[in-house]
């Protein structure tokens, strides 16, 4: 776990427990991990509807507001992507 998570855990919770699956710090050869930073909107929908149309395993999508992660997920299902578990907060969408 990141230092900077490890000291607000310790900072607000009591007792946090650290569950670790697989190699702590060691990234999957199965999973591809990238961050792409596009700062127009338009670009980001286009980008974004351009990786859902790849034959890729569903991805996860971390947005930085329950807000925009609803705005987000309200769009995709207009769309026809299905969001499984009805999790909106926790966008991992099937196509």
């Amino acid at each position: 776990m990141p230092a900077a998570v490890e000291r607000l855990a310790k900072k607000y919770l009591r007792s946090p427990a650290a569950v670790t699956i697989g190699t702590a710090g060691q990234v999957m050869d199965t999973i591809e991990q990238r961050v792409e930073f596009i700062s127009d909107e338009n670009k980001k929908k286009q980008r974004l509807l351009e990786l859902l149309g790849q034959n890729h395993e569903p991805p996860i999508i971390f947005v930085n507001q329950k807000n925009g992660c609803d705005v987000l997920s309200k769009a995709l299902e207009k769309l026809g992507y299905d969001f499984g578990n009805g999790y909106r907060h926790n966008i991992r969408v099937r196509p």
